[in-house]
């Protein structure tokens, strides 16, 4: 077949016309528009050369410096929210808006305002631009493309929907940010669609020779495409800030474009571009088609079966109460029936007891009337107690536990409902046995056995009478409950009864479908006048631009602003000056520690003294790699002990700590993982190859002999894993489990060499610098987005231990994509800290041109963690480089870094020993209630200390007594139900995202083979779909956990509140002491899923028939639902096994956690009432007491 690009331009021009035509037929306006432009293209003889790249990396700086004119915004954050051409002209601005006619302005014109528009996405469509450049001389233009990894998605298809005019693109990268997933992912779709590309890699001026030589640089940088497969044109390095950078290519990145706008081939991706065309006009029209067929589709699918089946489930469930109030009154009957409430003990008892009714019954020789009655007594008594005993074992359990599993298979879960099932009971009581006794009758077995019959039969009556009451409510509730997936049902069956009707349509549509799809897949056959159409439209476009006056240019910029109302924002919470407080116990301990009676008092005191003055903490660093965690952790620490390089060196978790007696300033003490932890991890990432091998070193053989590496199967983040892990193998075999001290010149090649750190568990560096002076961790984790992404799993586990959380971000890439995914995560458990301990990090601010592009970047984080859900950050901006010189050269410190750090440390000196502080406030105040108590006690007569003790005895009795009868298993219900409505959403909210985790693993890219091929691919795909899906529960799972021990907090000091009322109400005088800190362990979850029988997912796998159906005919749908629907059981199973791991460590950690407060009660009780007693038998001067209560009150008052 002859290839449009081999015919002359004429008949190039009437083809693109005639699939305009058509396109314009089939009413697709938008790959009809692309036609047009592409037509227009050719027509021009254009030659277009795009530039795009990540986000702020630098494009439209580029073009500007290219073009020797400052034509395009540039911005630290996205700006360029739309596709901008430039071309040679006479010095007009064009702007193509979607809704409005298009205006043209010629120059000179407010170039301010030309840049506004390029900036707004949502009102305008494109932008063209023409000036007068010699580069562009002869029909050569360039493109600015919005961000790829801009924080809207938007963006980046609207780069896509560009490429059909492409003919040549550079990708602008930034110096830190090569690696990033996203660029190589772009790049791969880019060879993919056979578009020539080069690389620019830019801001190279942030090279820093110390950190990294160039040469490794640059090798490290091929070797990562290499290993992606990418194949630029050529890589180039620039810089634009400094033109005399070392190794700045910007003068040979000039040379080639200008080389390649004057060498230009118009047709060279001629025929790709109408072939990418035509085939997203195919996905228009099944999209299109698919859409009026979906009744269609469902029709050929719906059998009058289903009809009937509806029609079976409406019936079942109108007879749903019917058949509950049968099934109960049948479980009931037979109950009653089978239980043999008067066994031959009983009867015995009945025997005995209708003796004692008899008139000429009585006790003795003499026969005591007071002898008779109580015999009487005793055996009405024994004989109703046995009784009750007897129908509660035969009848009550029975009932109870039958009709509540009854309840259970019918799906009867509401608690109400239930309980009122689990209380049935039936009281006997003397008056009912009385009743069915016969006076004067004779004493005889057959008297004793139709008693007890009687006795029997009375009791199942009341059982069926209480019974018959509950049934009554029990329906109405499932006629009410029922009432709505009633009203479903029927409509439902209305529907298909109508979808029926329609399969004739369906087919008709199905036809045309083929027809059209058909004439696309050969060349058209254009009429001679082919060209009047497109032709008529370009001239109309051009009438319609409304050519303006610069004067009357105006436009209205939407500034986002975020604003919170005053009652939503967080409290402040009270800070104390922990020195302050600690001054305060130590003068307090002097002022009663000589004091008779007061040595419990001073032990708390001691031990908050203990606990405020020796304080360890945790600070961790998150953020996207790159981002400057690790200069940013020199920066505080004033010392460069963290490796600093712009590829992503964070490859294991850091722990700077404080040194200890053990381990002195320098050492490094690093884990290297143990062989139960490398074959868990080895087996975890090769699942899907069921490798046989079960050690280390057989499996390391197997991933290195059948190169398990190379498989396409496996994600490339894993693939990396595995080759550091074969080529690290030979130097750490007889190192697993062990721990290994390196000195810290060693310390740097450890860390960021793969082939070591993938086998490093932990490295504790243990520095003396200001931070860990203040008996504080610093973690520096792993890069959120890097080629190691497989590390941020393990930082994620750092955010419940650590005491406050730094989430650090570059001023030039605030937020990308990596860094909204793991902050969605951090929101999963957001609401269970206590405090807000989270501060949001903007570093590297020094890149900011003036304040106000600088509160314009902080804006929009700001704006962007709202949207995430983070309300109230606290945001900012910092420059660790200019923060780390200034502490090394020992000169004041900038303000940024100076309010920052006073933030960080006042939250972590003030703000997070609050609890403590009050706590040993909180001491200090029943130390001054104590010495006010003895005062008075002094003052008393010996008759008035007589009477004080007796009343303070009888106030401790009370006192334990409230502890006493607090019954802290009732609070196990309301733990059980949190945890178990937890779960519940967790289930739902699967539910709702299964969507887009289907989508991720089943899409275009994943999904292109067919027959056998197809069967692996699929296979594979659902493998990796259940796992994301696993740990996703695991995840949620984990969050669940925190959000259980926040409520654990919440009871525990819900209880203490109501005892601390009580404990006013009976003596005013003593004070409970404060709650210990709260201790949970949260219990280790295994990720779900993970043993999975996968032939439960061959028939939804089956419903496979080719990647057209999948794709265009909405099989894929079907398919996902059908997966869900397998996999829906599983999760739940799942989640119930979860949920009793739950309950099981929570309950019993609350009963101990109930416990340790109960004896700490008790015995503050006993302790206050000891020292009281003390106080009353030991003479101390009242002068004195009285000078030492001054004391206690000024300290209260002080502050």
């Amino acid at each position: 077949m002859t290839v449009i690009s081999e015919l002359n331009k004429g008949e190039i021009l009437k083809n693109i016309a005639a699939y305009y035509k058509i396109m314009l037929d089939n009413k697709d306006d938008v790959n009809a528009n692309k036609m047009l432009t592409l037509y227009k293209k050719i027509q021009n003889e254009e030659f277009q050369i795009s530039f795009s790249g990540h986000f702020s990396a630098g494009k439209s700086s580029m073009i500007n410096a290219l073009l020797g004119k400052d034509i395009l915004p540039k911005s630290p954050i996205p700006t360029s929210a739309n596709i901008v051409k430039i071309s040679e002209g006479e010095g007009t601005a064009r702007i193509f808006f979607k809704e409005e006619q298009p205006i043209e302005y010629s120059e000179p014109y407010d170039m301010e305002m030309i840049k506004d528009y390029c900036k707004n996405k949502d009102e305008i469509n494109r932008i063209e631009l023409t000036t007068s450049n010699p580069l562009l001389s002869n029909g050569g233009c360039i493109v600015d493309t919005p961000g790829i990894d801009a924080a809207d998605d938007a963006d980046r298809l609207m780069t896509e929907s560009s490429l059909h005019l492409v003919d040549l693109l550079f990708y602008v990268m930034d110096y830190n940010h090569v690696q990033s997933e996203v660029n190589l992912y772009f790049l791969k779709q880019l060879q993919e669609n056979q578009i020539p590309y080069f690389i620019i890699i830019n801001q190279i001026d942030k090279h820093d020779e110390s950190e990294i030589p160039f040469k490794t640089y640059v090798s490290k940088i091929k070797q990562t495409f290499e290993q992606w497969g990418l194949l630029p044109e050529e890589i180039y390095y620039s810089s634009l800030m400094n033109s005399n950078t070392p190794h700045n290519q910007f003068e040979l990145i000039q040379q080639k474009l200008s080389s390649l706008l004057n060498n230009q081939d118009t047709n060279m991706r001629l025929d790709g571009a109408i072939k990418q065309i035509l085939q997203d006009h195919k996905k228009y029209l099944e999209q299109t088609y698919n859409e009026l067929l979906d009744v269609g589709e469902e029709n050929t699918s719906v059998d009058p079966k289903d009809v009937n089946q509806l029609q079976v489930q409406i019936q079942t469930i109108k007879n749903k109460p019917k058949e509950i109030q049968q099934s109960i009154q049948e479980v009931v009957n037979t109950t009653l029936k089978n239980a043999y409430i008067m066994p031959a003990e009983l009867r015995d008892n009945a025997e005995s007891f209708l003796e004692s009714q008899s008139d000429n019954f009585k006790v003795g020789i003499i026969g005591s009337k007071k002898k008779t009655l109580m015999e009487r007594k005793e055996r009405t008594e024994r004989f109703i107690n046995a009784l009750q005993k007897s129908a509660e074992t035969t009848v009550q359990w029975s009932l109870r536990n039958k009709l509540t599993e009854l309840l259970k298979d019918f799906n009867i879960t509401n608690p109400t409902v239930i309980q009122r099932f689990q209380n049935i009971s039936v009281d006997y009581q003397d008056s009912d046995v009385q009743k069915l006794v016969k006076p004067g009758a004779k004493l005889n077995g057959d008297y004793v056995l139709n008693f007890t019959n009687d006795i029997s039969t009375d009791i199942k009556n009341k059982y069926k009478q209480n019974i018959q009451q509950l049934l009554q409510d029990l329906i109405d509730y499932i006629k009410k409950e029922d009432q709505e997936q009633l009203s479903k049902l029927v409509s439902k069956q209305e529907k298909l009864e109508e979808q029926v009707n329609k399969q004739e349509k369906a087919t008709s549509i199905q036809n045309e479908l083929e027809q059209k799809l058909s004439t696309l897949d050969s060349l058209p056959k254009p009429a001679d006048n082919v060209r009047s159409l497109i032709e008529e439209e370009l001239q109309e476009q051009n009438k319609t631009i409304i050519k303006m006056d610069s004067s009357s240019l105006t436009f209205n910029k939407k500034e986002g602003k975020v604003e919170a109302s005053s009652e939503d924002k967080p409290n402040e919470s009270v800070r104390y000056n922990v020195e302050d407080v600690i001054s305060k116990v130590d003068k307090s301990i002097q002022t009663i520690e000589e004091l008779p009676g007061f040595q419990s008092i001073v032990n708390d005191l001691k031990d908050k003294h203990n606990r405020l003055k020796n304080r360890t903490l945790t600070i961790a660093l998150f953020g996207a790699f790159s981002a400057g965690k690790s200069s940013f952790a020199n920066a505080l620490m004033g010392d460069n002990i963290l490796p600093v390089s712009p590829n992503p060196t964070t490859a294991v978790i850091n722990r700077i700590n404080p040194t200890t007696i053990d381990n002195s300033h320098g050492t490094v003490v690093i884990l290297i993982k143990n062989e139960e932890i490398l074959v868990k991890d080895l087996k975890h990432i090769t699942k899907i190859f069921e490798p046989k091998a079960q050690t280390f070193h057989e499996l390391i053989q197997w991933v290195s002999t059948k190169e398990i590496y190379k498989r396409d199967e496996l994600e490339k983040v894993y693939q990396d894993y595995l080759i550091a892990l074969v080529k690290g193998y030979e130097e750490h075999s007889q190192s697993f489990g062990k721990e290994i001290r390196i000195s810290i010149k060693e310390f740097s090649e450890y860390v960021t060499d793969e082939r070591k750190a993938c086998y490093i568990e932990a490295v504790d560096l243990y520095y003396d610098c200001s931070i860990t002076k203040q008996g504080i961790t610093l973690v520096d984790t792993p890069g959120a987005d890097s080629v190691n992404a497989r590390h941020t799993n393990v930082a994620f586990d750092y955010i419940k231990y650590a005491d406050a959380i730094l989430y650090v971000t570059y001023y030039n890439h605030a937020l990308s994509r990596a860094d909204r995914d793991f902050l969605m995560q951090l929101g999963r458990v957001k609401d269970s800290f206590q405090l807000d301990k989270m501060f949001f990090i903007v570093n590297a601010s020094d890149l900011a041109q003036d304040q106000s592009e600088l509160e314009m970047v902080v804006t929009y984080v700001k704006q962007q963690l709202v949207e995430l859900g983070i309300r109230f950050p606290k945001i900012f901006s910092v420059s660790s480089k200019k923060s780390a010189k200034e502490k090394e050269s020992n000169i004041e410190l900038n303000q940024e870094m100076k309010i920052f750090e006073e933030e960080l440390y006042a939250f972590i000196h003030e703000d997070l020993s609050a609890l403590l502080a009050e706590a040993a406030m909180l001491d200090i105040k029943r130390a001054e209630k104590m010495v006010t108590n003895y005062i008075d006690t002094i003052n008393l007569s010996l008759k008035d200390k007589e009477n004080y003790r007796v009343d303070l005895l009888q106030k401790q009795e009370k006192l334990i007594k409230m502890l006493e009868d607090i019954n802290a298993t009732i609070y196990e219900g309301r733990i059980e139900e949190k945890i178990e409505k937890q779960l519940h959403y967790v289930h739902e909210r699967l539910g709702i995202r299964f969507h887009d985790l289907f989508k991720e693993k089943f899409n275009p890219t994943t999904v292109t083979e067919t027959g056998k091929k197809a069967k692996i691919e699929l296979s594979h795909n659902l493998k990796s779909l259940i796992d994301y899906v696993g740990y996703e529960l695991l995840q949620e799972v984990r969050a669940v956990s925190l959000r259980i021990e926040s409520y654990l907090d919440d009871l525990l000091k819900e209880i203490y509140q109501e005892l601390t009322k009580n404990v006013t109400r009976i003596d005013e005088r003593f004070i409970l002491p404060s709650l210990n800190d709260l201790k949970l362990s949260t219990p280790e979850y295994e990720q779900g899923l993970e043993s999975l029988d996968m032939m439960k997912f061959d028939k939804a796998l089956s419903l496979f028939k080719g990647t057209k159906a999948f794709f265009v005919n909405n099989e894929k749908e079907i398919m996902k639902e059908a997966i869900y629907k397998a996999l829906s059981p599983e999760v739940k199973d799942y989640l119930s096994t979860i949920d009793q791991q739950m309950e099981d460590a929570y309950k019993n950690q609350w009963i101990e956690l109930w416990n340790e407060h109960e004896d700490l009660f008790v015995t503050s009780i006993n302790d206050y009432v000891d020292n009281q007693l003390s106080m009353m038998s030991n003479n101390v001067d009242v002068n004195i007491l009285e000078d030492k209560l001054k004391i206690l009150q000024y300290l209260l008052r002080e502050g």
